[in-house]
């Protein structure tokens, strides 16, 4: 009697040859599937991988921090832990295989806030560029225990070679330890940092990520992948405050352009104290940097300022400050400066989760406000 393979399929009984069996189990979805996972650390690459670090190279508590353990004695212990998000990090690598894997731990269980997603506070976000140039999302299945996973599974190519890559890292949660899983025969890299300056933005929990759904969809995120240029974040939730540690950290990296986006942080302060501060932190950077564009940024607004006074004045009063702050630097005589104002953000009502943080909507749209600005700045 000759051997057969029997299948059970929606509830009808196959039988099929032994010789059609063999045929079946051996086809290419069933030897991808088999394949040996290879996985990569970014800690044993022989360079960095990672984008977006202040002094990479300097010696870090953790591999992933975004500042090196020297900034420590000269922040403020909350702006400190802060820095240990991975908020704008991205690691870079290029592959051809159709199946990834990431997995990885965070400092933090904690993995979502209420008014932000788990997939943006501790989440990934995948981004690949093939042989044209063209941006692609990369959609992956995820699953948030113990240790963090994101499948990728199925990715076709339309060219040899595979593509590049840009993993963004989680915006509110730091990251202990990672590693890329690909298919057992398939070719892998990571990739260095861009060389080129990058664009540097100092600024408040919006610019950290709060509130995007997944770390691709925060403003600088997409201004990155926009201008398709490197992007250094220095958010930090609640603590945008124009402090002089900062102006000096931000002046140490040497950018194309910077961005300083605080007011939401500092609209409490009496208009004649935030003008002044404003104008002594523009002129520290500028003595550093002569010939650096800077970036003044309006607050965004707060879309239910009409049925509250009391935030009404607030938005006001910051607007009012920080075009008198720009005003006398520009009569002082102070080049490349630029401001970014309310009316050009131009935020929608429906454009945040709660009044104050953009949702992937108002990200969106802040983007593109930034997008034409730089366009202007950089002569793109």
């Amino acid at each position: 009697m000759k051997k057969a393979l029997i299948l059970i399929i929606f509830g009808v009984t196959l039988l099929i040859p032994s010789s059609q069996a063999s045929g079946l189990l051996s086809s290419p979805a069933a030897k991808s599937s088999s394949n040996k996972t290879q996985w990569h650390n970014p800690q044993n690459s022989p360079f960095n991988p990672i984008e977006g670090q202040y002094k990479q190279g300097e010696e870090r508590e953790c591999f992933y921090n975004r500042f090196p353990d020297s900034v420590k004695p000269l922040v403020r212990e909350p702006l400190w832990d802060l820095s240990k998000h991975t908020a704008g990090l991205t690691i870079n690598f290029t592959t051809d295989s159709p199946n990834i894997t990431v997995r990885y731990t965070t400092t933090s269980k904690t993995y979502a806030m209420p008014h932000m997603p788990s997939t943006g506070v501790s989440g990934l976000d995948l981004y690949a560029k093939d042989a044209e140039g063209e941006s692609i999302w990369v959609a992956g299945r995820y699953n948030f225990a113990d240790t963090v996973t994101y499948n990728y599974h199925g990715i076709s190519y339309r060219n040899d070679g595979g593509y590049e890559y840009r993993l963004f890292l989680p915006a509110y949660n730091g990251v202990k330890w990672l590693e890329i899983g690909v298919n057992g025969d398939a070719e892998f890299s990571f990739t260095e940092p861009r060389k080129e300056l990058p664009i540097v933005a100092y600024g408040t929990s919006i610019t950290q990520g709060a509130c995007a759904s997944r770390p691709g969809m925060i403003w600088s995120s997409i201004v990155s992948r926009m201008m398709d240029m490197p992007l250094y974040n220095f958010g930090f939730s609640g603590n945008g405050r124009l402090e002089d540690a900062l102006i000096d950290i931000i002046g140490d990296v040497q950018a194309s352009v910077y961005i300083i986006d605080c007011m939401p942080n500092l609209m409490q302060m009496k208009s004649e104290e935030l003008t002044a501060l404003i104008v002594k932190q523009v002129k520290k950077l500028r003595l550093r940097h002569p010939e650096t564009p800077i970036i003044l940024t309006d607050h965004l607004g707060y879309p239910h300022s009409a049925a509250f006074k009391g935030f009404k004045d607030q938005q006001d009063n910051s607007i009012k400050s920080q075009k008198s702050a720009f005003d006398m630097l520009k009569k002082d005589g102070v080049k490349k400066l630029y401001h970014l104002d309310y009316a050009t953000l131009n935020l929608p009502v429906d454009a945040t989760v709660e009044a104050i943080h953009p949702s992937d909507y108002g990200m969106q749209v802040y983007a593109e406000a930034y997008q034409k600005m730089l366009n202007k700045v950089l002569r793109k």
